[in-house]
């Protein structure tokens, strides 16, 4: 059976599985639009500068203009300065704890490392509950960390989906195995960089991750670049032959990852030799991802894309 067959059945089986959500249908009301389908160029825009605030909401372009999306902001709250490894369960155990409806919840995922973006946004059955829930939450600890949580900020825009172009995907029930399609059709690779990286500047008012982003999307954008991670801090050590982590990529195709493997792969770029490496999920990574999901985890095992049985069961799988 080739493997794409087996991908279309495991989505069909998980479809039909547990969620996180389904277990929590007697507080919550998720509303879940699928993102539609767009054609995208060969290279993604990795130099259009974004911003992202806690307060307003998510990671959109400067030059983006949007309106307020539906939704009543006087009753919604935002929790903020969550823990990397928070996952919408945490976050609707919290609210069941503060005895508060949920109209709707807003929360966002890294789709490399099923982290959360560290924020998320709630809107509530009555603005005095909001109130409530500010009072009873903010300060409270989660995972030996203080959360911070206000009222919701006017201009925030309500989001929702996949888009594949971003690093983030807002959780609902399809998102998290779209976000794992980079590495179940073979087109995600783990970008290393000889230390100390690309350093040099020539426009000394620009940061290092300027730079770097500009080498990625100048060298790697012509073999079609889907999103790429987030930035690993510059190693600065002294053993200037070996090589560090700097992000994951994901291609817009598998041919196209497959070029840029033969051009580019162990070769000097910018003065640094560089290897693309296949990603694979780590014992850690797993864990994560099965606190997200656990069908997707179980998923991830019958395709043989875990690298180790252990993580799963740690999660009971």
């Amino acid at each position: 059976m080739s493997v794409p067959r087996v991908i279309s059945q495991g989505r069909l089986a998980l479809s039909r599985g547990f969620t996180t959500q389904r277990a929590t249908g007697s507080i919550l009301c998720v509303v879940s639009t699928a993102a539609p389908r767009r054609q995208f160029s060969s290279s993604v825009r990795i130099r259009e500068e974004v911003v992202q605030t806690p307060a307003t909401g998510p990671e959109v372009p400067l030059t983006a203009t949007r309106t307020a999306s539906s939704g009543n902001h006087a009753q919604s709250i935002a929790i903020t300065k969550l823990p990397w490894d928070t996952v919408p369960a945490d976050i609707e155990q919290l609210l069941r704890n503060a005895g508060v409806d949920v109209k709707r919840i807003q929360f966002r995922i890294d789709r490399f490392t099923f982290r959360c973006d560290t924020s998320s946004f709630i809107e509530l059955g009555s603005q005095e509950q909001a109130q409530n829930a500010i009072k009873v939450l903010n300060g409270q600890q989660l995972h030996g960390r203080s959360l911070v949580v206000r009222p919701l900020n006017d201009k925030f825009y309500w989001d929702h989906g996949f888009k594949k172009e971003h690093r983030f995907f807002f959780h609902d029930e399809n998102t998290p195995f779209q976000a794992i399609q980079g590495l179940l059709q073979g087109r995600r690779f783990r970008l290393y960089v000889e230390n100390p990286g690309w350093l040099n500047q020539k426009d000394e008012g620009k940061s290092i991750n300027a730079t770097r982003r500009e080498i990625i999307d100048k060298h790697f954008g012509p073999f079609g670049v889907e999103a790429i991670g987030a930035l690993n801090p510059v190693w600065k050590g002294d053993k200037q032959s070996d090589s560090s982590f700097l992000t994951h990529i994901d291609f817009a195709s598998k041919e196209g990852a497959e070029r840029a493997i033969d051009s580019l792969n162990d070769k000097v770029i910018e003065g640094r030799r560089v290897q693309l490496k296949p990603h694979t999920v780590s014992p850690r990574r797993a864990e994560q991802i099965g606190k997200v999901d656990r069908n997707l985890l179980a998923q991830l095992q019958q395709l043989g894309l875990l690298s180790t049985k252990e993580s799963l069961d740690k999660v009971g799988v």
